[in-house]
């Protein structure tokens, strides 16, 4: 965009590449944001396919006065394009197919928790861009009808499917083995059945475990002075413990819950905590390498030990 001021009062510095900030420059910037958003409102009502072309653009930028001004989010908000689990989607068009808007605030809980609530039919909002969590949370100021609702692995679980009694009893001494290969790491095992099938398992922790994750995968790389520091910071956090969902309904939990080979079990569930620690985007600490290491060899020597009279 270009345009041409009359501007004979505003004073240029020295170098004339800006102008001294003062009154006027403040009043022309305001004078010059009324035309620009003017004439973006009058596209909307004159020209939809313009605007469309432009906000494909510069829709960041459409974003951020949308953030600041309230009258132009609510002219704006039918054309704004926000991710969804379920593809491209406007507020507008969000709140009238959905009793309440679900949101995850970052990009890795939003790759974690799509496939799990597409699978529940949940359209989950991706508010990991740039002024798209701000602008979902002044949606429910400006309409507080509206339920806004923070989307988490820990919430998805509580709509997963408990087992029956009979399966409960078969995974019993799976979920004891699993609690003592998962205690070093501060996670608590447990079984649901849940689509996607796909998937093995789920690993979920609120914002101060993952907090408490941090500071000790931060010690790993620090020592003396800073180690301390972060030994004060983690005195004020709780014993809250991660969790790793194991899905009943896939085939591959399914049959290592009821084999009767201890070793093979362990292996298993050590690879599939650390296939879920990686699946929620996170890295991987040295005690979690370390598991990974061992849980492959271990695999692989099981496999050896087995098939023994097969080696020529």
């Amino acid at each position: 965009m270009k345009c041409v001021v009359n501007a004979r009062d505003l004073r240029p510095t020295a170098s004339r590449e800006a102008f001294y900030e003062d009154a006027l420059l403040a009043r022309a910037r305001l004078s010059l944001g009324g035309q620009l958003r003017q004439y973006l409102i009058n596209l909307a009502e004159n020209s939809p396919s313009r605007l469309r072309e432009l906000i494909k653009l510069h829709q960041l930028s459409f974003k951020a006065l949308a953030v600041d001004d309230d009258e132009f989010f609510r002219i704006f908000m039918k054309w704004l394009p926000f991710e969804t689990n379920m593809g491209s989607t406007t507020l507008t068009e969000y709140i009238e197919n959905h009793e309440a808007v679900r949101y995850v605030p970052s990009w890795e809980e939003f790759k974690q928790t799509a496939a799990v609530a597409a699978a529940q039919q949940l359209c989950v909002i991706n508010g990991g861009y740039t002024y798209d969590e701000p602008l979902i949370l002044k949606l429910g100021e400006m309409i507080p009808s509206i339920q806004i609702i923070h989307v988490d692995a820990h919430k998805l679980v509580l709509g997963f499917t408990h087992l029956t009694l009979d399966e409960q009893s078969e995974t019993e001494s799976f979920l004891k083995l699993a609690a003592e290969v998962l205690q070093p790491f501060e996670c608590m095992p447990e079984i649901r059945s849940f689509f996607p099938g796909e998937l093995a398992a789920l690993y979920n922790a609120d914002p101060e475990t993952l907090f408490k994750r941090s500071i000790s995968d931060t010690k790993e790389v620090v020592s003396g002075f800073w180690s301390s520091v972060l030994d004060e910071m983690a005195l004020g956090t709780s014993d809250s413990w991660a969790r790793l969902c194991f899905n009943y309904r896939n085939p591959v939990v399914h049959k290592v819950a009821r084999i009767n080979d201890e070793n093979l079990m362990r292996h298993a569930v050590e690879l599939l905590y650390v296939h879920a620690v990686l699946f929620s985007h996170r890295p991987l600490n040295e005690k979690e390498m370390a598991l990974l290491n061992s849980g492959v060899l271990g695999f692989i020597d099981w496999g050896v030990n087995t098939f023994e009279g097969w080696i020529q």
